[in-house]
């Protein structure tokens, strides 16, 4: 089933909204894949400059790990919204 979210108010932001919007966050939320296939999400700080998400993690970690067998990731960012 398919569901228009247009309906509920959602639009696709513009270039310098998400611009905007990842200037201002500073955690970000990395998802990738265990051995098993199961995903492991952990918080992480980022910054975002020049077109480019840059996060820290150590060599040794299970995210890092993760990472040097499965390139596949997904990031998701905290926002605070104003008044919410």
């Amino acid at each position: 089933m398919s569901i228009s979210l247009r309906r509920f108010g959602v639009r696709r932001l513009e270039n310098d909204e998400i611009e905007k919007l990842l200037e201002e966050a500073r955690i970000a939320r990395v998802c990738c894949h265990n051995e098993d296939g199961s995903i492991h999400a952990t918080p992480v700080w980022f910054r975002y400059n020049d077109g480019c998400i840059s996060i820290v993690i150590h060599r040794e970690s299970r995210k890092a790990r993760n990472l040097k067998r499965n390139k596949n990731v997904t990031n998701g960012n905290d926002l605070r919204i104003s008044g919410a």
